[in-house]
């Protein structure tokens, strides 16, 4: 039986190819009894497209700052957009008609295992003394995630692998230090995906 998986392609594509991706899945979601609670709240998802789409506009006119601020909201539109694909592959349960419903493409996976994206640290909570609970953006095909803290930033300590990615629990954590946080996904061709991009947080 062949696998499928929605396709996060729109990641690389340019400008309007995200648009365009954002508006489908925004237009095909709404109202889609397939999908009665969808990790990005359409509302979101849409407030971004809509930021995004005027800062095309502004960016059109030239000047750096204007086109950093565009590629900064194409980035946190992209976010949300991987994070609708992982929960719409979850729903779909490998149906490929459902996936193509919520406005996302889908491919058929072989057998080869393919290299893994860049998760993205979600958020970082102190929930008691010694403790930080993070959230990760998780990864197609991911089997694991992998966390490392530093106290400069050069220095990587590995303090916990876990194969959920959504409530990982790091313990015995100093208090009042100020922790530098990464994570990957573990598996895939090349055994690890890139580390994400890094965060501060201080330990109660």
């Amino acid at each position: 039986m062949p696998i499928y998986h929605v396709s996060v392609g729109f990641a690389q594509g340019g400008d309007g190819d995200v648009e365009t991706r954002a508006d489908t899945v925004f237009k095909k979601m709404t109202g889609n009894v397939n999908f009665p609670d969808p990790d990005v709240p359409l509302a979101d998802l849409n407030t971004a497209l809509l930021a995004f789409r005027k800062g095309r506009a502004d960016a059109a006119n030239g000047g750096s700052t204007l086109t950093l601020i565009k590629n900064n909201l194409k980035a946190a539109l992209i976010l949300l957009l991987r994070r609708q694909a992982i929960y719409v592959e979850e729903v779909a349960n490998n149906n490929p008609e459902i996936m193509a419903s919520s406005g996302f493409d889908y491919y058929t996976a072989s057998n080869t295992q393919s290299e893994l994206d860049q998760t993205v640290i979600l958020s970082a909570a102190n929930v008691a003394t010694t403790q930080l609970l993070i959230r990760l953006l998780s990864v197609i095909n991911a089997k694991s995630y992998e966390i490392e803290i530093s106290t400069d930033g050069i220095t990587w300590v590995h303090i916990k692998t876990s194969t959920k990615a959504r409530s990982i629990l790091l313990e015995n954590l100093k208090p009042g230090t100020l922790y530098y946080i990464r994570a990957r996904a573990v598996g895939g061709s090349t055994d690890y995906g890139p580390w994400s991009e890094i965060i501060q947080h201080m330990a109660t």
